[in-house]
């Protein structure tokens, strides 16, 4: 779908960076949910069903492999396939799930609605990317320092402390990444047939809340979503190369 755009201060009238993590870091959005048209598949279906499945792991299931999940029906498993590493990782954090370990079977990630705390006991990763972590985490938008807590294997108040050890501007940061996901979403509203409610559906917090975000840092703002660079040669034979950017 065509849509007008607001184009950056230096942006090429012609042709978008040559990657995609290079033109989401310059349109400022996340790139593990838009639905590029050069990818194999539609990366914010891939999103939905991930959700989906995530909801259906039981409560007291403290860890799963991507293989462990299905769909609602229960009749096959989940397939993800998306162009460019990091993708997957990034939609598994925006929605609360975080790296456990990797097994002789696979990596095993955290389930998010685990009721028993954390299966960590003692805190885990090294100082720098604690703070890696963190800054990662406000950038999404939508988490909260008790989200993160699973993976660092603390408190709410022990991440707290990390962020005011290390001077991390959670809040500034956190704020960005509400703007970046409110924009996000509407650039996914406008490159496919989904209302602004379903796209905000498989996030995590409340349908309301994002449409406020999208009126808020997008609508009144006069942001327009950008166009789907898809179309240009340079863009899809970069596509794959920028992965923590891209999934970002």
């Amino acid at each position: 779908m065509a849509t007008a755009e607001r184009r950056p201060d230096g942006a090429s009238q012609s042709e978008p960076p040559m990657t995609m993590g290079a033109w989401c870091e310059t349109h400022d959005l996340i790139g593990a949910l838009l639905p590029f048209d050069c990818r194999a598949t539609d990366t914010f279906a891939e999103f939905e069903a991930l959700a989906a499945a995530l909801n259906e792991l039981r409560e007291t299931q403290a860890t799963f492999r991507l293989g462990d999940l299905e769909t609602p029906d229960g009749h096959r498993s989940v397939k993800y396939r998306p162009t460019g590493r990091g993708i997957v990782s990034t939609q598994l954090h925006l929605l609360g799930a975080w790296e456990y370990r990797e097994t002789s079977t696979g990596q095993r990630w955290l389930n998010p609605s685990y009721i028993h705390g954390h299966p960590w006991q003692t805190s885990q990763c090294s100082a720098e990317e604690r703070e890696q972590i963190l800054r990662h985490a406000a950038r999404l938008g939508l988490l909260t320092r008790e989200d993160v807590a699973p993976r660092l294997g603390m408190t709410k108040k022990g991440v707290m402390k990390v962020i005011s050890r290390n001077d991390i501007p959670w809040q500034e940061l956190r704020g960005e990444g509400v703007r970046r996901l409110a924009r996000t979403v509407l650039t996914v509203r406008a490159w496919s047939d989904r209302s602004l409610p379903q796209v905000a559906e498989p996030l995590p917090a409340p349908v309301g809340t994002i449409k406020s975000y999208v009126q808020r840092y997008a609508r009144d703002d006069g942001w327009t979503p950008p166009e789907d660079p898809s179309q240009f040669r340079k863009f899809r034979h970069g596509q794959g190369k920028e992965a923590t950017a891209d999934a970002e």
